[in-house]
């Protein structure tokens, strides 16, 4: 019975120190990532752009495309339906993606249209 117990409490101390090797190493990875995050959380605040690409410069690259959606206005079930005309501006390399996020960004749309060629 005393080797018995001897035995389990040599494994049971033999598996805390595996536990404790694994915490540590954990505590490794977590603090390595905090460290990170710091640094990128200060860079940010000091970081200064080198280049600013506005609404303008889309404009004259031809990446900003208007995007007219028709949206559904009815205050409550007896009200007439009525409808509100949007011209939506959006900057994107093509007319697919566009439309695209137009119609995640207003999924009740009733109507969307698109010219093929964008602003100039």
């Amino acid at each position: 019975m005393m080797k018995e117990n001897q035995r389990m409490l040599l494994e049971l101390a033999e598996h805390h120190q595996k536990r404790i090797k694994y915490l540590e190493n954990k505590v490794r990875e977590y603090e390595s990532e905090i460290a990170q995050l710091k640094y990128f959380t200060e860079e940010k605040k000091q970081m200064s752009a080198d280049m600013i690409v506005d609404y303008e410069a889309h404009l004259k690259n031809g990446r900003v495309w208007r995007v007219d959606i028709s949206l559904p206005m009815q205050d409550s079930p007896e009200d007439v339906p009525n409808h509100l005309d949007v011209s939506v501006d959006v900057i994107a390399p093509n007319r697919d993606l566009a439309q695209y996020i137009v119609s995640v960004m207003y999924p009740d749309y009733d109507a969307l249209s698109i010219p093929d060629d964008p602003l100039n």
